[in-house]
């Protein structure tokens, strides 16, 4: 009840769960010896998923390329964390906000089982930049 998904241009009511990670290797480096001398970072991977109700993601279908999502143009997903009027934020704090640049989706699967009341997609997807504020 106190998160918001904005995406293409709409707010996305049918999905379930958002997750995504911030990642980035730091290797060690080495001299002569066993020990390390120093380190090194190598660049930010980004990645993440959405839980989606088949409804919703048929929609999507429908507008996207040749009907298939992972063919969809990068895209934006806007996130606004504690929004709701019973959070309990006496303090007035503002809700959180985050945003995800140059989002895509690398996975198209389907799974459902007999006697599901709804059925939920797990749709994976990379992005490029992550803003927070």
């Amino acid at each position: 009840g106190s998160i918001q998904l904005v995406m293409f241009n709409g707010l996305m009511t049918l999905i379930s769960k958002i997750s995504f990670t911030e990642d980035r290797d730091s290797v060690d480096n080495y001299g002569i010896g066993q020990m390390p001398t120093s380190y090194g970072n190598k660049n930010f991977v980004y990645g993440g998923s959405l839980e989606i109700q088949l409804d919703q993601l048929n929609e999507i279908q429908k507008s996207a390329p040749f009907g298939k999502i992972l063919m969809i143009p990068p895209f934006s997903i806007k996130m606004i964390l504690g929004i709701s009027p019973d959070s309990g934020q006496p303090d007035g704090s503002a809700p959180a906000n985050y945003k995800l640049n140059n989002c895509r989706f690398t996975k198209n699967e389907f799974n459902a089982k007999q006697n599901d009341s709804s059925i939920f997609v797990n749709l994976p997807f990379k992005f490029a930049g992550l803003v927070q504020g």
